[in-house]
């Protein structure tokens, strides 16, 4: 289905397809990993790099879109000491962050101050255009 949909995409005139990585759907319990199947996410760039077009991974995991406990594993919740969404060890990384940010304070700034600098260390070359 995903060649399929990939090629309309283009034909309608898109150059990038946007997609969420879902943490529970890919470890849906702990260490027991989701990537065959519909799953296959590096199946899925690949068909729509085949098609000549740009992949915008959302690594998430948080990442709300109307997904059930935005995207988390719900195992998540019983381990000990975590908070998510804000400076904690034991969760650090998420797609979407905003105003909620400010009900942490200290510990919201220092969250989204690292998400910052790692994403700036990744150096992930990101193409960009103009049209």
């Amino acid at each position: 289905m995903w060649e399929d949909l990939v090629i309309k995409a283009k034909n309608g005139g898109l150059d990038v397809i946007h997609t969420y990585v879902f943490w529970n759907v890919h470890e849906p319990s702990p260490s027991t990993y989701s990537f065959s199947g519909r799953c296959d996410i590096v199946r899925f760039i690949k068909t729509v790099a085949r098609n000549g077009l740009y992949v915008n991974l959302r690594i998430g995991p948080y990442v709300c879109a109307e997904w059930n406990f935005g995207g988390f594993s719900v195992w998540l919740k019983y381990v000990p000491s975590i908070r998510f969404r804000t400076d904690n060890e034991p969760f650090k990384i998420e797609n979407e962050y905003g105003a909620q940010g400010k009900s942490f304070g200290a510990a919201g700034k220092a969250y989204i101050n690292w998400a910052a600098k790692m994403a700036v260390e990744l150096n992930t070359r990101v193409p960009t255009w103009s049209h």
